[in-house]
């Protein structure tokens, strides 16, 4: 890939986390993981050259600042994947979702790549990023 390739994955639940973490690696892909809307805005700024992607819970708003929102504040051009255990809702069509429980890690890492904005892709985007 040319130009940022990693993935900032936003979710509260540590295990979720932990998951992530170990698939998207499985899967070739560095992530930053990260528990709240804070922390998502501080590594977006900090790495922001290199991250590509976010992947954000839709249920994340619900604790305090929207992370998505907050990181689409900063960079209204970042693409991202959202996250859902639950059946995707108002709002969410067109979008990319990833369901939990979650694909396999090659079927998830090739889903963010799709993702990634169009200088880092090496497959077309998904429709709404």
């Amino acid at each position: 890939m040319n130009g940022p390739d990693e993935v900032l994955v936003v979710d509260r639940n540590p295990v979720i986390r932990s998951v992530l973490r170990a698939m998207l690696r499985h899967g070739g892909l560095k992530c930053w993981v990260v528990a709240t809307a804070r922390e998502a805005v501080e590594t977006y700024l900090a790495h922001r050259s290199s991250i590509g992607v976010a992947l954000v819970d839709v249920t994340e708003g619900g604790w305090g600042p929207d992370p998505l929102e907050e990181l689409r504040r900063l960079d209204p051009a970042l693409p991202y994947v959202l996250m859902t255990a639950g059946v995707p809702g108002e709002g969410m069509e067109g979008r990319p979702v990833l369901p939990k429980p979650f694909p396999c890690p090659d079927q998830m890492a090739k889903l963010l790549r799709r993702a990634f904005r169009p200088s880092a892709a090496t497959e077309p985007a998904l429709a709404g990023v």
